[in-house]
């Protein structure tokens, strides 16, 4: 399985969002919350963490599924020992300003895979230019999307007048969306708004809906082939588990009766 290592709850759902569209494994996660810098052990995978407790590494929740948006189910931890268990036999998952810091809480031998992210103008530069004077909408739960969209439409030449922001976390974030031209979401908010088009006031009128996707192609390809190697080798284990079994032995006769291959 992957396990996910993110403090930001609104960003650790949009990525957990895009490893599912792409894999098929269990996606755990881990909560954490990081020592301020300087205070980490030498060998923290050994102790833990001395200081008070906003200075401690907390592994909250796992268990989250492809199949679901997540809960809050899963064991606490309270260490940087425990967050190195609870990564064993893991390959660990963490975006690049966190992945130092995850390096020297994670046991040299795990797996970690650092996944790269977009840039939000280059993503968007196919929709751009623009008219400046078009309405548009800014769209997510994670509110540095928002900052960051927002002040790319205003340095692309967009009035500030004419950008809607939308928190979804926020009550009512669907209302007026029906009036704009488009809606530049992350993809959490994308498929949100697909699967609740009859939240719109106005059915016919439907703005576009440009998602942004926060992974990088070629991370999203390393994701792949890290989950098509674990495939391999279970089956590979599988197999040689299977063949190794001893033959069965009849009760009417007295001999023996290799056991096939499961699948053949």
């Amino acid at each position: 399985h992957f396990l996910l290592i993110e403090p930001d709850a609104a960003l650790r759902r949009i990525v957990i969002e895009e490893m599912r569209q792409v894999l098929t494994l269990p996606i755990n996660v881990a909560e954490v919350v990081f020592p301020r810098v300087g205070e980490l052990p030498s060998r923290p995978h050994e102790g833990t963490f001395a200081g008070s407790p906003e200075d401690t590494v907390v592994a909250a929740r796992s268990g989250v599924s492809n199949s679901g948006s997540g809960g809050n189910s899963g064991t606490g931890c309270t260490s940087a020992t425990d967050l190195a268990g609870l990564a064993e036999g893991a390959i660990a998952v963490v975006l690049p300003s966190k992945a130092e810091m995850v390096r020297q809480l994670l046991r040299p031998e795990t797996d970690l895979v650092v996944l790269q992210i977009q840039s939000i103008r280059s993503s968007l530069a196919e929709y751009l230019p623009a008219r400046v004077d078009t309405l548009i909408a800014v769209a997510s739960g994670w509110a540095d999307f928002l900052t960051l969209a927002h002040t790319m439409l205003i340095a692309a030449g967009f009035d500030a007048d004419s950008i809607v922001l939308r928190d979804r976390s926020e009550a009512g974030w669907r209302n007026g969306l029906d009036e704009v031209a488009a809606v530049i979401c992350d993809s959490v908010t994308a498929r949100e708004l697909a699967a609740g088009r009859r939240g719109l006031a106005n059915e016919k009128k439907r703005p576009a809906v440009i998602a942004f996707r926060l992974l990088a192609e070629s991370s999203l390809e390393e994701l792949r082939r890290c989950e098509e190697l674990i495939l391999q080798s279970h089956l590979s284990v599988s197999s040689e588990a299977e063949f190794a079994r001893p033959p069965l032995q009849t009760q009417d006769h007295n001999c023996l009766i290799p056991r096939r291959p499961r699948g053949l």
